[in-house]
């Protein structure tokens, strides 16, 4: 959203809500290369969600974060 067109404010705010819901509020004018490897994941995850897609496959999905970050683990 709003690369080549200007966001509506519909947008702006879905947008904002998957900031919000994902704790990011505070990096949301920043470039990706500028936010940590965590950001930048949580970022990404909410720009694919932000489609609401109807499958989203994730591949290593929290490869690059520590344990605490991570809500599921391998046991083996």
């Amino acid at each position: 959203m709003g690369l080549f067109r200007k966001t509506t404010l519909e947008q702006e705010s879905k947008a904002n809500d998957w900031l919000s819901l994902f704790k990011l509020e505070t990096i949301a004018d920043l470039p990706l290369n500028r936010i940590s490897l965590e950001q930048q994941r949580w970022t990404l995850l909410a720009r694919a969600l932000i489609k609401s897609p109807m499958l989203l496959i994730l591949d290593e999905a929290s490869q690059g974060l520590d344990d605490s970050q991570r809500p599921f683990q391998n046991d083996h």
